[in-house]
């Protein structure tokens, strides 16, 4: 899974989302 290069943008963008 390439969760290390999505998620990267993703939680920096959406911090509180997870």
């Amino acid at each position: 899974m390439f969760a290390h290069s999505t998620r990267t943008w993703w939680w920096t963008a959406h911090p509180a989302a997870h």
